[in-house]
């Protein structure tokens, strides 16, 4: 789905004429009209990026990743923010797999000007704007993130708009506003087969709404589908923990820091008993 929507919505956009391009997806290049053998080209691995332009186009995908060859991650290149920027990112119904897409940039280039000059070509691309937003949020700017947000649920593109409300949900938990929040969370579930971050922050609203055994449910339904959903294990806890079930809660809150939660020796011990 990623592929055919970067050929049918973004290569104009992207203009990959006259581009340099990497992905490990052995397909993309098939899919874009492009071979992966042009001399404009490069692999996916740290050595070959770092010979890339800026200017170039590096398309990373959740299913191929790191496999076949490249040694690049999607934290590498989220956290390479002096080579890199993020255009937007693409995701399946599931929310399982997502293709994200990133510029290689200059010295000193604007970051936000890079994303943007996309925008002044299309407004119309609800998955920049869901970026911008994400931006605005990491700066704490909630009113700016809200604004874009709304604009992206105007467009009306469904998965988008269930990304935007899982958002604005998210504002309105920081806020302590939980039946928006909750509002915001059942419209990003509306309609989707599978949505693991908006269903445990609508546990965490049903739990911190006074209402555990709901929260509950939906979280044992989301780690039935995850299992190694960290955060849904944390939040199963404090379920648990609310409906008087101790066991269970300590059970799940050792599971959630085995998965890598960053749970605190105060909460273990207030769950079971030991530090």
């Amino acid at each position: 789905i990623a592929r055919k929507k970067l050929k049918n919505n973004y290569c104009k956009e992207l203009n990959l004429d006259d581009r340099s391009l990497s992905s490990n997806h052995p397909f993309l290049y098939w899919t874009l009209g492009e071979s992966k053998y042009d001399d404009r080209h490069h692999l996916m691995t740290h050595e070959d990026l770092a010979k890339m332009k800026p200017g170039g186009i590096i398309v990373w995908d959740s299913h191929f990743g790191d496999r076949l060859g490249s040694d690049i991650s999607l934290s590498d290149l989220d956290n390479d923010k002096a080579n890199f920027v993020e255009l937007f990112r693409l995701a399946d119904d599931r929310a399982a797999f997502q293709t994200v897409v990133f510029e290689k940039i200059a010295p000193g280039q604007d970051r936000w000007n890079t994303r943007n000059q996309y925008l002044q070509i299309n407004y119309n691309v609800p998955e920049i704007h869901l970026v911008n937003a994400g931006e605005y949020l990491k700066s704490n700017e909630s009113a700016k993130a809200m604004a874009v947000l709304d604009q992206v649920i105007g467009m009306n593109e469904r998965l988008s708009t269930s990304y935007a409300n899982y958002l604005k949900g998210r504002i309105f938990v920081n806020v302590n506003k939980f039946d928006e929040a909750l509002k915001c969370f059942n419209q990003a579930l509306d309609g989707r087969e599978k949505f693991d971050m908006a269903s445990v922050y609508k546990a965490h609203v049903l739990i911190y709404s006074g209402k555990p055994a709901e929260a509950l449910e939906v979280v044992k339904n989301t780690i039935e589908g995850n299992p190694n959903l960290a955060l849904g294990h944390y939040y199963q806890a404090l379920a648990h923990d609310k409906m008087g079930n101790k066991r269970q809660a300590c059970l799940s809150v050792k599971k959630a820091k085995q998965l890598g939660h960053a749970v605190t020796d105060v909460l273990l011990n207030q769950l079971c008993g030991v530090k």
